[in-house]
């Protein structure tokens, strides 16, 4: 999957940013902007935020490090940024109570709001991670899409108001086609030594090895099985959603000796990587009794329809407009950017290198022409 131009605008826009603020921020000479989350994991629609990581060697604050270091040096970007008051973006909020600390900016051209971390790498395996599935088959990001919209429509999606997040809805969908008769293969299983931060899998691969699970199955027959599986046959309170796994587990099985299991709660979804962490872990127990509801009233209204799509229940899921993943012709960026081909070793995934250093004067304003390669330098 080729990167969005607007998510590449915005990234360009924010390098010159860090261009700009770097040497009154940080002492390091190089920093790593990493993009992931909604916007970019294939799952995303027109109205998904931009998440930014930012990658910087922890210095500057003698014994200081992890979450202290980032809001110490968010609050510092924020400072800078405010004074240099850029043509860009501007400033909304520094978030430090969160689990992890943003500063949240709005990206002034496109009005899209962009979160910033510091050293937040997590989520990168992550989204390499479901941009494989995505790229896989487009009905696997359809599917995703028109869950999570579902669940937003119902108002039965958000973390920050005790809901599952809408990844957690995506890794919900995505387990679905796994153990149901679709059979969706697990990348994690079929390619156990690939190194998910530097890049996602080939889905030409993926697909070799699922033999066309998606061959005979229309977009509207997954979104009916979809609610179906959660409805009739998943083992609430006893298994775990996994897609790490892809096969349907009980929750006392030794493999998720690990994972957090909070009691009241009948909904488990281990995280792909952080093995301990249970994305429930934001879910009130009143709300998982609220979310199966919806899900089974979700699925009494399908069938109510002889199988139709039911789009009484939510217009949105018919045909939903994913975000558009194409290359753009680049212009007009502050510095010279040159598409290069990532090493032979690596699967590189529109990871954007931004080489930043306080002695490096603007360049240019003009792009080297097309973006050929998943990988962008900043020089």
């Amino acid at each position: 999957l080729p990167l969005n131009p607007m998510v590449r605008t915005i990234c360009g826009d924010f390098a010159c940013l860090l261009r700009q603020c770097a040497s009154e921020v940080t002492q390091s000479t190089q920093l790593t902007i990493y993009v992931f989350g909604s916007a970019v994991n294939g799952f995303g629609d027109e109205a998904s935020d931009v998440d930014i990581c930012v990658h910087v060697e922890e210095g500057g604050w003698p014994g200081v490090g992890g979450k202290k270091f980032a809001i110490l040096w968010l609050e510092q970007m924020s400072r800078v940024a405010r004074k240099k008051k850029p043509a860009s973006f501007k400033h909304h909020l520094l978030v430090r109570r969160a689990r992890v600390p943003v500063l949240r900016l709005t990206h002034i051209s496109t009005a899209k709001d962009v979160d910033v971390s510091v050293n937040n790498l997590d989520p990168v395996c992550n989204t390499h991670l479901l941009r494989t599935y995505a790229g896989y088959d487009w009905r696997v990001r359809q599917l995703g899409v028109r869950v999570k919209m579902w669940a937003k429509k119902a108002g039965v999606c958000g973390a920050s108001s005790d809901w599952l997040s809408s990844y957690a809805i995506v890794l919900m969908a995505i387990y679905f086609l796994q153990v149901s008769s679709v059979a969706l293969p697990s990348a994690q299983q079929l390619f156990p030594e690939h190194d998910w931060s530097n890049g996602e899998k080939e889905s030409a691969v993926l697909g070799e090895q699922s033999q066309g699970a998606l061959g005979r199955f229309s977009v509207d027959d997954l979104v009916r099985g979809f609610f179906s599986f959660y409805a009739l046959e998943f083992s609430w309170g006893q298994e775990v959603v996994s897609i790490r796994l892809g096969r349907r587990t009980a929750r006392e099985d030794t493999v998720f000796s690990n994972l957090t299991f909070r009691s009241g709660v009948d909904l488990d979804l281990e995280d792909p990587f952080l093995l301990h962490r249970n994305l429930n872990c934001h879910l009130s127990a009143e709300n998982a009794c609220c979310f199966r509801t919806a899900i089974c009233e979700a699925h009494g209204g399908a069938s109510l329809q002889g199988g139709r799509p039911f789009r009484s229940l939510c217009d949105t899921l018919c045909m939903v407009d994913i975000l558009d993943l194409t290359y753009f012709e680049p212009q007009h960026h502050v510095g010279r950017i040159v598409a290069v081909s990532p090493p032979a070793n690596r699967v590189d995934a529109w990871t954007i290198s931004a080489r930043l250093s306080a002695q490096v004067e603007r360049g240019n304003t003009e792009g080297t022409g097309r973006f050929n390669s998943k990988t962008v330098i900043v020089n």
